[in-house]
């Protein structure tokens, strides 16, 4: 009995028998093996893939309150910062303005920065005993909210001279490297918790420091004036 063996189309192997087959040529009996449609398909080794899924962090925006002390200078309130986020300042896009946190927190600590630190006290205690600032009317009231009250435009005061003039002067900037371009002309800093020594809620000085160079010029012009009216009154005194 001879064997035939085909290939269903559902793609499984099978060997039916079927009746033993006398050649015409031939008085004696031989078997034959028919295979018909087959097909050779590798199947390779199953693999197993790891796929990591990482769920987005719900973040929370933090409200902003920002003050233009003026045209070179702003103060910003941050409440409520608990992940990073980007603080956008629509002036042009310029690297002399600088970030920085108020009150010492992030002092230089380079000979530079001490010799700035003493000039800024010195020319601070001035115009506090000289009773100096020069501004204009500041509006009375908040001017805008954007983002349901997310950010608030706060009063703009208008002072361009007074005793917190050089608050900034021997302080480091923060997010120096996070200083980019954005909407093609402005200024953007991507601040993170690290930045601001892990607080939530602080203030921060946006600052044009080219504008320092302004007071330091006018400072050494007050040094001069005040040491040509002592020699002055020395000669009269004198006479």
């Amino acid at each position: 009995m001879a064997k035939k063996l085909n290939v269903k189309n559902n793609g499984k192997l099978c060997m039916h028998p079927i009746d033993d087959i006398q050649d015409q040529n031939s008085s004696q009996n031989v078997k034959k093996i028919e295979i018909k449609n087959l097909s050779v398909i590798r199947i390779p080794n199953p693999q197993i893939i790891l796929k990591k899924v990482i769920r987005s962090r719900e973040t929370s925006m933090p409200q902003i309150i920002f003050t233009k002390i003026n045209p070179t200078k702003y103060k910003v309130t941050i409440h409520g910062a608990k992940t990073p986020y980007a603080l956008v300042l629509s002036e042009k896009f310029s690297s002399s303005w600088k970030l920085f946190l108020p009150n010492g927190v992030n002092e230089a600590k380079t000979l530079k920065g001490l010799i700035s630190r003493i000039f800024g006290k010195i020319f601070a205690f001035i115009l506090h005993v000289g009773n100096v600032s020069i501004s204009l009317e500041a509006s009375k009231r908040n001017l805008t909210s954007y983002f349901n009250d997310s950010v608030i435009e706060g009063m703009h005061e208008n002072v361009f001279l007074d005793e917190n003039s050089l608050e900034t002067f021997g302080q480091d900037p923060i997010a120096e490297k996070a200083h980019l371009p954005v909407n093609g002309y402005a200024n953007a800093w991507y601040i993170t918790p690290k930045d601001v020594k892990g607080n939530t809620d602080y203030s921060l000085i946006v600052e044009m420091t080219s504008q320092k160079l302004f007071y330091v010029a006018l400072l050494i012009s007050i040094g001069g004036l005040l040491l040509l009216c002592f020699m002055f009154l020395k000669s009269l005194i004198r006479k």
